[in-house]
């Protein structure tokens, strides 16, 4: 049996696991981190950031309250089970040169067995975001494909079981959040118990739209 010295083995080692360490880096998940604000009207938001820190998440989100008002705070507590996770997909309103209606778009939902969809605006454009249980997920978006939509983002994630209503004074400061929240391209996801299109904006942009 051949014989290798100490030296050229422990070359090999270090180049081998320097690649081994480098491909074990790029194959690690970005690290979230993640602050719950509870706001008013029993609304909870939890924020999450791929980009910064959870320091500096922190950070901005007291300065940013600050200037908001005193209704919102950050908490340490767990609000997680008031959450569940749902199939989310976000197509355009445009399909086949036609823009499609809120009618139109229920009565295609229906038919693929959706639980709820809502329709929102960004940048000036019109889109649908449809909303599953999470088992159907995968089924649902191979229909929408199939039925020729435009998908712009498809996930899994979380939306509240019970939403909250928002009354017309709350309104105005959760817009004020989400308005800050959007401004900051670091804040990945904002997960709210609120029932949806109680805001006039959504607390992030739609990337897909902007491209």
């Amino acid at each position: 049996m051949q014989k290798i010295s100490c030296c050229v083995y422990f070359s090999f080692l270090k180049k081998n696991f320097s690649h081994c360490n480098i491909y074990l880096f790029q194959l690690q998940p970005p690290k979230i981190a993640k602050i719950t604000v509870l706001g008013p009207s029993g609304s909870i938001f939890i924020i999450e950031s791929e980009g910064l820190s959870l320091k500096k998440l922190l950070d901005f989100l007291t300065a940013s309250l600050e200037k908001i008002g005193s209704e919102f705070q950050l908490s340490k507590n767990d609000y997680s089970k008031a959450f569940e996770d749902k199939g989310v997909i976000i197509v355009s309103a445009i399909k086949a040169d036609k823009i499609l209606s809120l009618d139109e778009m229920e009565e295609i939902c229906i038919e693929l067995d959706c639980d709820d969809v809502n329709k929102f605006e960004e940048d000036g454009a019109t889109f649908y975001e449809l909303i599953c249980v999470r088992n159907k997920f995968a089924q649902l978006l191979a229909a929408i494909e199939e039925q020729g939509f435009d998908v712009k983002c498809s996930a899994l994630q979380s939306y509240a079981i019970n939403p909250v209503e928002i009354n017309k004074h709350d309104t105005e400061m959760i817009t004020q959040l989400y308005q800050t929240l959007r401004e900051n391209e670091n804040i990945t996801q904002v997960y709210a118990n609120i029932r949806p299109n109680s805001i006039p904006i959504r607390p992030l942009k739609l990337k897909a739209a902007v491209q």
